[in-house]
């Protein structure tokens, strides 16, 4: 069984208390994948050590793909509340075709919910020149995803970081969203969920980060 995620409306809240005085400079910070790379403009010196290859569809429909072009995005259409969140009307993951229309999802969601890393989905492009749009998940593929939502007044590119480098110790893996201060955790199966939970926990506890579990297991609830 998967738990769902606070509604929109309580991560909205989250996300707005956490921003604070941070300078919101749109970027990607990852623990993922091995490259560097300068997006939206953010000054060389103050560049993430690991930034995500980006894979981009425009807002006039062309497509690129990534680099080894064994990827695509995924399309998750998102209701908005009527605080206006979240922020964006979809959003577009990393996913890995498989073919007959299905993926595996190749990095966690930001505001996606009951969607995990490693999940296989059913999508369907709506045309020829779009991207597809997901349509059911198929199968879980075991992680867990965890949202922290850093409230410390560092610079927001180093605070993200700061929260990667502390729960890579413990086999997670993650992302940093752009403009806004959250860090999507992978919390994989043979992770030590425990020590992962009480490290979220410990962290709440002592301020310096909010969290919520976007798609999490039995397992980890009886923790």
């Amino acid at each position: 069984m998967l738990r769902d995620m606070p509604s929109p409306s309580a991560a909205g809240r989250l996300i707005r208390r956490a921003i604070g005085n941070n300078a919101l400079t749109p970027f990607l910070v990852s623990r993922t994948y091995q490259q560097a790379r300068e997006v939206s403009g953010i000054p060389a010196g103050r560049l993430p050590r690991v930034v995500r290859p980006l894979l981009i569809c425009d807002s006039m429909g062309g497509l690129m793909t990534d680099e080894a072009g064994s990827l695509a995005h995924v399309i998750f259409p998102l209701e908005v509340d009527a605080d206006g969140w979240p922020p964006v009307s979809a959003e577009r993951v990393w996913a890995r075709p498989l073919g007959d229309d299905k993926y595996r999802l190749d990095n966690a969601p930001w505001f996606v919910r009951d969607i995990a890393e490693g999940d296989v989905v059913r999508a369907i492009p709506p045309d020829d020149s779009s991207w597809p749009v997901f349509v059911e998940r198929l199968a879980w593929g075991g992680n867990c995803t965890i949202r922290v939502i850093p409230s410390s007044s560092a610079p927001l590119e180093t605070t993200l970081e700061a929260v990667l480098d502390l729960f890579a110790n413990h086999g997670v893996t993650g992302e940093g969203a752009g403009s806004y201060p959250i860090v999507a955790l992978t919390i994989p199966r043979e992770a030590d969920a425990r020590a992962v939970k009480d490290l979220l926990r410990q962290g709440e506890a002592d301020g310096r980060w909010e969290y919520e579990e976007g798609c999490v297991s039995d397992a980890w609830l009886a923790i």
